[in-house]
């Protein structure tokens, strides 16, 4: 990786690009995080020639001691189409202290739960710290219902002390749904200001790994623009009475897990449920350990670690359905990946991805609906070889699409394209 000084060149014109700086806790290389550091990556790759990122991120990976190997830290390095600065998360005033002394037009805050990565400074700018006149803050799913169950009265009260003291006061909310929009105004009402985008797959994520200086543990490519014909066809052996199931993600109390494997109970047939990705909350593993131990015989459920995200794409390849009942999403990159990969999904009803069934690519069911859940589930159990078939050619071709729209890339330019003072 280069070692930069300044702003990028701008492509043509000379007029002075836009500078948006990007807070988040996690970024490349890492893996650990999931979606949001995905949206990222794929959020400069398109937009990185019109605007100019600058990322402020942690050091490490979501729960890693040590720092990614090769990377300098409190130095800018260019990482694909932004600068990136890695600091010690560990330490907020260091983060504020660089957003500080980093100019910039817009500042872009990846979360609205996390104290050093947008709290303190949605607070600093309230008071006149930061003078930041364009701020766009991406709840990344956290004011879905399920997600705001959970550590309910912590939440509840920041919410309410923000919304009095105006904390928020002239944000632009992203939002990645119609139902995240519904989300962010039922929290702070319906005059706020919301922007529907929705992420962007990122399709050269691959390429950032030729970069010198460090290894980068990223995503494999998405499929490129081409015809639908020209697809992959992955091909997997499936029989009637048999079904090999897959869940990546974090292993933390929104995933719902647990719903996932009491789902499970009562089913008739063989059924493997393997569990990708990284222990974050370690007393809720313990709980799903439990239910795992009370599964019957024909259901066998086992943990299989994180997953480097060179290698999601072939892991995918091997499952039957992709299994996610999580309580709030606010895009889910491993869904996308699950199409991709023409893997049919079965989601809850507390993400974007809706009306699944209806084009035939998975069920999208209510949580409060274990049966409809079971159903779904012995369907897909029972479905015929040259059922499924199809099933995985129409999962594909979906997924194919919503990673090549082009009117997600516009939705996704409103975000920071502010007023200039």
């Amino acid at each position: 990786m280069e070692n930069v000084t300044g702003t990028n060149t701008p492509a043509s014109t000379g007029e002075r690009r836009l500078v948006v700086l990007v807070v988040t806790g996690n970024y490349l290389p890492g893996y650990k995080s999931g979606g949001p550091l995905r949206a990222i990556a794929g959020l400069t790759e398109a937009l990185g020639d019109e605007f100019d990122f600058k990322i402020i991120t942690s050091d490490r990976d979501l729960g890693d001691k040590k720092p990614y190997e090769g990377i300098r830290t409190e130095q800018w390095m260019q990482v694909g189409k932004a600068d990136v600065l890695y600091v010690d998360g560990r330490n907020p005033f260091t983060v504020i202290r660089h957003i500080l002394k980093t100019p910039h037009d817009v500042l872009y805050l990846k979360s609205f739960f996390c104290r050093p990565w947008s709290m303190w400074p949605v607070w600093m700018r309230a008071i006149g710290i930061l003078r930041t006149r364009n701020i766009v803050v991406a709840p990344i799913g956290q004011f879905a219902p399920g997600a705001l169950a959970l550590k309910r009265i912590r939440k509840r009260v920041y919410i309410t002390i923000a919304k009095r003291l105006w904390v928020y006061k002239k944000a632009l909310w992203h939002a990645t749904s119609v139902y995240e929009a519904e989300d962010v105004k039922r929290e702070f009402g319906t005059d706020v200001q919301t922007v529907t985008a929705r992420s962007l797959a990122s399709r050269s994520e691959a390429a950032l790994r030729e970069q010198a200086g460090l290894r980068m543990i990223v995503a494999s490519e998405l499929h490129p623009v081409g015809a639908a014909t020209s697809l992959e066809r992955h091909s997997r052996s499936k029989s009637v009475g048999k079904l090999r199931l897959v869940y990546l993600a974090r292993v933390a109390r929104n995933k719902n897990l647990i719903g996932a494997l009491n789902f499970l109970k009562g089913l008739q047939g063989n059924v493997t449920f393997d569990i990708y990705g990284p222990l974050e909350d370690k007393q809720y593993w313990s709980e799903c350990q439990r239910v795992i131990a009370e599964l019957p015989k024909n259901i066998q459920a086992r943990y299989r670690g994180s997953v480097p995200h060179e290698d999601v794409s072939s892991i995918l390849a091997d499952y039957h359905v992709f299994f996610l009942p999580s309580m709030g999403e606010s895009f889910s990159y491993s869904i996308l990946e699950a199409l991709l990969a023409g893997c049919p999904i079965l989601i809850s009803d507390k993400t974007p991805w809706r009306d699944l069934e209806s084009v035939g690519v998975g069920w999208d069911l209510p949580l409060d609906s274990p049966e409809q859940f079971r159903g779904a589930l012995q369907r897909c159990i029972d479905m015929r070889p040259e059922e499924y078939v199809e099933y995985s050619a129409r999962a594909q071709e979906y997924g194919w699409l919503h990673s090549q729209n082009p009117e997600i890339v516009s939705q996704n330019r409103r975000l920071f394209q502010p007023e200039r003072a």
